[in-house]
């Protein structure tokens, strides 16, 4: 049976640390090669432990400069502390002079020195091993933060609009009957939040993160600009319109970070969800003019009106015919001054419609 002479005398943890803190940052004697070689070949947890010292001491990117310090001005900083601590009279302290090449260096002195560079080499690694593991467990503990964060639901109901200031100052508006998520972490690694319904973003900049918004449909990343995002999930079109800036738009189905649409201001992407068509189209008004409560019909067909007044006063809307919901209508109303009845009378004056409100549902016909 083997037996290692290592066994006999077996090494304190500090003495590891300082044969491998002198491996790597200067040259062993021939008798520390021979103790650090025993005691690694002694087990495989040796070994192992070896391994990692190594791998911490090459990872971590200040160990360069901890291993090539100026040897001399060091230890003669060191002889002070020492002698102003009084740890070591200071006669004795005075006697070890710090040049290697000096040939009137007493045995004592060198048996000083050796213990005070071998103290530092020693620090050195503990210095080493605490900034790996600080290192380590905060990469850790933000992986472990980021992934506890909640998730925060914000809703505009029925009938309803919201605003709302994001963390990083961006203003977000939320048309009736949508809403949006984000992590509390929202601002520490990234800016990304889950739209459904629509939104006018005033997205405060910031080029080193990037905006996300993520629809059921599609994506939009920004840095700093004003732009609407409507995706309702009983739309038959989504809709990014921009007033200032640029945005890039992507398919959700696409990679991420796959945007291949990029637009200028009064510019609009529409996706027809069907055919998953998207087109790129100039626009004579702006799209956020919902954020004040306005509702503009501007040509628009009845049975996407209905959806709108639906959406805006919290009622239902039921339209008699196929026919009647395509017939377009012109007007600008406002939430806050006219009722629902109200704009039903008016478009009822076209000649085009009649009208009966039962309740909280309102019936169309001809």
């Amino acid at each position: 049976m083997k037996t290692n002479k290592t066994n006999e005398h077996p090494m304190q943890q500090d003495e590891i640390y300082e044969l491998v803190a002198t491996q790597l940052s200067d040259a062993l004697t021939a008798d520390e090669s021979r103790r650090l070689n025993e005691w690694i070949g002694a087990s495989e947890a040796n070994r192992e432990e070896y391994d990692r010292l190594v791998e911490v001491w090459n990872s971590t990117p200040d160990v360069s400069q901890l291993s090539q310090y100026d040897r001399h001005k060091a230890f003669a900083m060191f002889l002070e502390r020492i002698q102003a601590s009084g740890v070591v009279p200071a006669a004795k302290a005075a006697d070890v002079v710090a040049d290697d090449d000096a040939d009137d260096v007493q045995p004592e002195a060198i048996g000083m020195r050796r213990y005070v560079l071998r103290f530092m080499r020693y620090a050195a690694v503990v210095t080493v091993l605490v900034c790996a593991c600080s290192y380590l467990f905060y990469n850790i503990g933000q992986r472990n933060m980021s992934q506890a964060f909640a998730m925060i639901k914000v809703e505009a109901p029925q009938g309803s609009t919201t605003k709302m200031t994001l963390p990083d100052g961006t203003e977000v508006w939320l048309n009736a009957g949508s809403c949006i998520e984000y992590s509390q972490g929202f601002g520490v690694s990234d800016r990304h939040v889950q739209l459904t319904g629509e939104g006018y973003f005033e997205v405060h900049r910031n080029e080193s993160m990037p905006f996300i918004v993520k629809s059921p449909s599609l994506n939009v990343q920004v840095l700093g600009t004003k732009f609407d995002f409507r995706d309702y999930p009983s739309d038959h079109s989504a809709m990014v319109s921009l007033d200032e800036g640029s945005v890039a738009v992507g398919l959700r189905s696409a990679h991420d970070g796959d945007y291949q649409y990029r637009l200028a201001p009064d510019q609009r992407a529409v996706l027809e969800k069907r055919s998953g068509n998207m087109r790129i189209e100039n626009r004579a008004t702006t799209d956020r003019l919902w954020t004040d409560g306005t509702i503009m019909l501007n040509g628009r067909r009845l049975a996407d009106i209905a959806v709108d007044l639906e959406r805006s006063y919290g009622t239902k809307i039921l339209i008699e015919n196929r026919e009647l919901a395509q017939t377009r209508f012109y007007g600008v109303f406002h939430r806050k001054d006219q009722s629902l009845s109200q704009i039903l009378a008016t478009l009822a004056a076209t000649g085009h419609i009649h009208y009966a409100i039962n309740g909280n549902v309102v019936r169309i016909y001809r």
